[in-house]
């Protein structure tokens, strides 16, 4: 089932997180190989399991902060920067009349 989850376009990237009664170690290092997040044992221990679910969840924060961080590094014409706390606008250089020099704006 894992193998199908990763082979359809839409749900390729999301993180999964497998819960069973096995504990086959080869049968969990083949699903780590697939890329299961984390493996669960049942039955559950509910504080051991909120805590790793929390752990993948402050990790795909993370992953997504950062994205959005890159994404706002190659930010278009016109954005908005925050300077020693002053807001600027960033607009892209006037070179008209750059040729003449002396000539103040």
């Amino acid at each position: 089932m894992l193998e199908q989850i990763r082979a359809s376009e839409p749900f390729a990237k999301i993180p999964v997180v497998a819960i069973s009664a096995s504990d086959d170690r080869d049968m969990v290092s083949q699903m780590i190989k697939l890329g299961v997040v984390d493996y669960l044992l049942k039955p559950l221990n509910i504080t051991a399991a909120q805590a790793r679910l929390t752990r993948v969840f402050k990790s795909l924060l993370t992953e997504y902060s950062l994205a959005a961080h890159l994404r706002s590094l190659a930010s278009p014409p016109g954005a908005v920067f925050l300077f020693a706390g002053r807001r600027r606008e960033h607009r892209e250089p006037d070179f008209r009349g750059a040729g003449s020099v002396g000539r103040g704006r």
